[in-house]
């Protein structure tokens, strides 16, 4: 079962067992109160930061994994792909082409922060975490991460849906392998070569607005659902802030 908190209602000791017992949550409407939330659609991100270069590609961080389908577009030429689905092809994109970045707004980090506040949400305590890296994502339907996982995050959607698949740690693994290949192949009996998870994984579908917790070495896959926008921040405990520079830092440079 995939717990649920309203997000009007979210207080930090709703909010904190969660933290403490590493459990996710999805935090329902946690977002609808960030400018970003009215503002990022596909359309507004094309013309503030249409001329921004980007890494295009069917999954994050592609070329780590030794795929060669990434390729640089600019957020203009991607978002009108997107936009209209005809021209995907003809453009060189895929119909699973996904943005995944880290330095999204760096050309313009006062009004990324303006429109993203607050970045730490007032139900998290400074002196329990502290976030620590920024992650930008914009794609169509059928676009998504395949499973991973990392520190401890708060993901945002701003418009769209997204179908989140979710692993404890005991069954944590990370794949190259997109989600909907992934979901294909342990359905139709072709899935041998990935692990026996010891059980069935946690689902939910985020819509625009909410809030997803998930625990370090949660392991996770995504597909949207619909045309895309979110911002995924990670967080760690403040004793372990000096291995990275904290987000606020990034984004006023």
């Amino acid at each position: 079962m995939f717990d649920t908190i309203p997000g009007g209602s979210v207080t930090k000791d709703a909010f904190l067992p969660y933290v403490f017992a590493r459990q996710p949550v999805l935090i329902r409407g946690g977002a609808t109160s960030m400018p970003a939330y009215t503002k990022w659609t596909p359309e507004y991100i094309a013309d503030k930061f249409g001329d921004q270069e980007f890494t295009v590609a069917d999954i994050p961080y592609s070329k780590t994994f030794g795929r060669k389908d990434a390729r640089a577009s600019n957020m203009s030429h991607y978002i009108n792909a997107v936009i209209q689905p005809e021209v995907i092809k003809a453009e060189g994109f895929t119909d699973r082409s996904y943005v995944f970045s880290e330095d999204f707004g760096t050309k313009d980090p006062d009004q990324l922060r303006k429109d993203f506040e607050p970045v730490l949400p007032e139900f998290i305590p400074k002196e329990v975490l502290a976030p620590v890296t920024f992650q930008f994502a914009v794609g169509r339907a059928n676009s998504g991460a395949p499973v991973h996982y990392h520190d401890t995050a708060i993901n945002s959607l701003f418009a769209g849906r997204k179908l989140w698949i979710i692993f404890p740690p005991e069954d944590a693994v990370v794949s190259n392998l997109h989600t909907l290949d992934l979901i294909y192949a342990v359905g139709n009996g072709t899935g041998a070569r990935f692990p026996l998870f010891s059980q069935p994984p946690l689902r939910c579908i985020q819509e625009a607005g909410d809030q997803l917790f998930i625990p370090e070495k949660y392991a996770h896959a995504t597909v949207n659902l619909d045309t895309s926008v979110s911002v995924a921040v990670e967080y760690l405990p403040p004793s372990l802030w000096a291995m990275y520079e904290p987000v606020g830092s990034h984004a006023a440079h």
